[in-house]
C-alpha cells in the first residue's frame, strides 16, 4: 500500500525538518515555508492532509485554509492548525475557517501522530454523501435524489448545487461561485445566473431552497418537503 502524502505549511525550517523526520518513513513529507504557494502545491502533489501553521509571512494559515475550504477540489482535504497561539480566540478562528484539528506548540511525535492517523481514518471512513433540504448528493457518482426521484445535471449544475449545500445558509456570492466551478475559465456573472435559472427548473419545488440575494448572490437553506 502507497504511503499518504503530508503536506507541511510552516515558515520555521528546522521545525518542517523535525517534523518531516517524525513523520518518515510512515508517510511521504512535502514541506513548503510560505503560504503563498500552497494551492498549486496542492494541486501538484495532491496531499492527502495538511499541517498548517497559523502565522507566516505573506498568506496567513487562516487565509491559506480558506482558500483551501473555497475550491470544491479541496474543500474536504483533511488540515491541522499547528501554532503556538494558544488562545481560545485563535482556536475558534481555526475551526471556523474550516480546521479539522488544532494542535499547538510544542507537540510530541506520538500526539502529532496519532492526530494525523485519526483525521486521515476519519477521512477514508466519511461516505461522499450530502443530504440537505430534501435532496441528497453523491459526490463520487455526481447523482442527486429527490427522494427515490433522480435528478439529471450537468457537471457544472451538479458543483453549483453542492457548493451552495456546503455553504447553506451563508450567502455565495457569484465571484464565489466562478472560482469555484469555473476556476480559471473566464466566464461573466450571467453565466452563472443561467445556470442557476436550469438548477432551479430541474429541482421542481426544491427549488425553493436556493434564495437569490439581491446585489450579492444566493443563498441555499434547509426547506425539507
Amino acid at each position: 500500500m502507497n504511503a499518504q502524502t503530508i503536506l507541511i505549511v510552516d515558515d520555521d525550517k528546522e521545525l518542517c525538518l523535525t517534523m518531516e523526520k517524525m513523520l518518515t518513513p510512515k508517510f511521504n513529507v512535502v514541506t513548503t515555508t510560505s503560504g503563498d504557494g500552497v494551492r498549486r502545491i496542492v494541486s501538484e502533489s495532491r496531499p492527502d492532509l495538511v499541517i498548517l501553521d497559523v502565522m507566516m509571512p505573506g498568506l496567513s494559515g487562516f487565509q491559506v485554509c480558506q482558500q483551501l475550504r473555497d475550491d470544491h477540489d479541496t474543500q474536504d482535504l483533511p488540515i491541522i492548525f499547528l501554532s503556538a497561539k494558544t488562545g481560545e480566540a485563535d482556536k475558534i478562528q481555526g475551526f471556523q475557517v474550516g480546521a479539522d484539528d488544532f494542535i499547538t506548540k510544542p507537540f510530541s511525535k506520538g500526539e502529532l501522530v496519532a492526530r494525523i492517523e485519526s483525521k486521515l481514518r476519519t477521512s477514508v471512513e466519511e461516505l461522499k454523501i450530502i443530504k440537505a433540504g430534501g435532496l441528497t448528493l453523491n459526490l463520487q457518482s455526481y447523482e442527486v435524489l429527490a427522494g427515490d426521484r433522480q435528478i439529471p445535471l450537468t457537471s457544472k449544475e451538479f458543483n453549483i448545487l453542492r457548493y451552495l449545500i456546503l455553504k447553506r445558509g451563508q450567502v455565495v456570492t457569484r465571484d464565489q461561485l466562478l472560482q469555484s466551478v469555473w476556476k480559471d475559465t473566464v466566464v461573466t456573472d450571467r453565466t452563472v445566473d443561467v445556470h442557476i435559472q436550469s438548477l432551479r427548473k430541474k429541482l421542481g419545488t426544491l427549488s425553493d431552497n436556493i434564495h437569490t440575494i439581491y446585489g450579492m448572490g444566493y443563498r441555499y437553506v434547509n426547506r425539507e418537503l
